[in-house]
């Protein structure tokens, strides 16, 4: 399906571009999701959803996370603090304008605007997913087959650990 984002004015052969750059894979995503949100901190976001669940050494999570810029600098590129263990498939970027250029790695990674970014990462991918199941719900199936059980220790494991904003706004 060849569109664009009315929002964003990004077509889905630009998303593909962007998702293979990131991920070095060679398919389409199975979902992109892009959003931008001023609080509780300043982000805008681009999300992949892979085909298929890409080979993973837990061992190596270096290989895991999405890039974080300040303002359309790079400050890290695979930050894996930026997103929850069980959402580790994901690929994409994120711009705050709430990060300093001049973090260090060790101050980024105990950041509270680090905490913040995935916390709102979290909901939006929640919502996200929960409109996505509505809308198109054979395809979310085929999501859902590949990456369930990630979802489902997510579900457990952000249950326990107390609220994640889930509100679609923005």
């Amino acid at each position: 399906s060849s569109g664009i984002n009315a929002e964003y004015g990004v077509t889905d052969e630009e998303h593909s571009e962007l998702y293979q750059s990131l991920s070095g894979r060679k398919d389409n995503p199975l979902y992109s999701m892009q959003f931008s949100v001023d609080s509780p901190v300043s982000i805008k976001c681009v999300l992949y959803v892979p085909q298929y669940m890409p080979q993973i050494d837990l061992t190596n999570m270096a290989n895991f996370g999405i890039s974080l810029y300040s303002r359309k600098v790079m400050v890290q590129p695979r930050n894996p603090k930026l997103l929850p263990e069980w959402l580790m498939f994901l690929q994409g970027v994120v711009d705050s304008e709430d990060v300093p250029l001049n973090l260090s790695r060790e101050i980024l990674q105990e950041s509270v605007i680090v905490s913040k970014i995935k916390s709102v990462i979290t909901g939006k991918m929640l919502a996200f997913l929960n409109r996505q199941s509505k809308r198109d719900p054979e395809k979310y199936l085929t999501f859902f087959r590949e990456f369930g059980r990630f979802i489902r220790i997510g579900i457990i494991t952000t249950e326990s650990s107390g609220p994640v904003d889930t509100s679609s706004s923005g």
